[in-house]
C-alpha cells in the first residue's frame, strides 16, 4: 500500500468501491457502454505530490484568491497502484483516506520543498 495525492472536487467523496471514468460522460455505466477504454481501475493520482504540482503547473499558478473559496482540495490517500491512466498519471485503488489539504497550503509546501 502507498500514499497518493489528488486534486479532489467537494462536490463527490471517493469511496473503495468507487470507480473512474472519463470526465466526457455522466456517469460510470454511461462510459462503460461506449467501451472499456473509457473506465479506469482506480482513481487518477499521482505517487510523489510534486507530480500532481506539475501536472497541474497552469492551474495551481492562477491567482491565489482563486484558491480561497475553491471546492476543490488535495486528497492525500491511502491505495493500492493499479496501472497508469490515459495521461500517463499513477491509479490507485482507493482504500483510506489519510487527510485534505487545501490548495493553498499544498502549494506553499510545495514550494517551500523545492
Amino acid at each position: 500500500m502507498n500514499v497518493f495525492y489528488r486534486l479532489q472536487s467537494n462536490s463527490y467523496n471517493i469511496t473503495p468501491s468507487f470507480k473512474s471514468f472519463s470526465c466526457e460522460f455522466n456517469s460510470y455505466e454511461e462510459a462503460l457502454k461506449e467501451g472499456e477504454e473509457y473506465v479506469e481501475p482506480g482513481v487518477s493520482a499521482f505517487l510523489n505530490p510534486n507530480d500532481l504540482y506539475n501536472y497541474y503547473w497552469e492551474y495551481f499558478n492562477e491567482c491565489e484568491e482563486i484558491w480561497e473559496n475553491s471546492k476543490e482540495y488535495i486528497l492525500v490517500f491511502k491505495g493500492n497502484f493499479v496501472g497508469l491512466g490515459g495521461d500517463n498519471e499513477d491509479c490507485a485503488k482507493f482504500v483510506k483516506e489519510i487527510e485534505r489539504i487545501s490548495i493553498i497550503n499544498f502549494i506553499k509546501k510545495i514550494k517551500n520543498n523545492l
